[in-house]
């Protein structure tokens, strides 16, 4: 769940490999990476539908055998995909 004074947002979906050390520095340094050109409330919700989209491909491919840096290392396709 995404939330400010003002809205609410659940990015559903996720998965166990997601509880592993790093993930949420990977979800932290891209909210801030968005964040330098949109609202905070939108940069949150964009970066944790992105890492989770980038999780849930990795779990399609490798179960939980992954890591933070395949997790970093997916986003590009997973924003390639999804700005076609």
């Amino acid at each position: 769940m995404v939330a400010s004074l003002e809205e609410k947002a659940i990015i559903r979906g996720g998965n166990p490999g997601l509880t592993k050390g790093g993930s949420g520095d990977v979800l932290a340094g891209l909210t801030v990476a968005i964040l330098a050109k949109n609202d905070p409330f939108l940069a949150a919700c964009s970066a944790s539908y992105i890492v989770k989209a980038a999780a849930d491909e990795l779990y399609t491919k490798v179960g939980t055998n992954y890591n933070s840096n395949d997790l970093a290392d997916t986003i590009p396709q997973i924003h390639h995909n999804l700005t076609k």
